[in-house]
């Protein structure tokens, strides 16, 4: 048997292998070790803070806590625009055209601004 034979079988063996387990295991989160699925799964599962500036800014563009919640399980973190090496972390989640910029730590996820692109006067210092 030469090279090209045993590679050929070889490759035979791994797909039905791969094909076997896929089928084994079909709700499995196969790219769940990914940095963007870690961090999702972080922020749905940490306890939430919302800081009394964001909750002004929550409030005067007619927005609440459910939103945030919303973004928490539907939304996408920015890595770009994010700050992954400060302490806390900080991140830019993106949900309906909302910014919500929060502070992750190991245990919680804070709520520390909220922009929409329709600018509106708010007095939140």
């Amino acid at each position: 048997m030469n090279f090209r034979q045993r590679f050929l079988r070889f490759g035979l063996g791994l797909a039905i292998g791969c094909l076997i387990v896929y089928m084994m295991f079909p709700n499995h989160d196969w790219l769940g070790w990914l940095p963007g699925k870690q961090i999702m799964r972080q922020i749905q599962e940490c306890k939430m803070h919302v800081t009394p500036h964001a909750q002004c800014r929550l409030e005067c563009q007619g927005l609440s806590t459910t939103n945030f919640n919303d973004a928490r399980y539907k939304g996408e973190v920015d890595f770009s625009s994010s700050d992954t090496k400060s302490t806390p972390k900080r991140y830019l989640l993106l949900h309906e055209s909302t910014e919500y910029i929060i502070l992750l730590t190991d245990s919680t996820v804070t709520l520390a601004e909220v922009k929409l692109p329709v600018k509106k006067e708010c007095n939140c210092h």
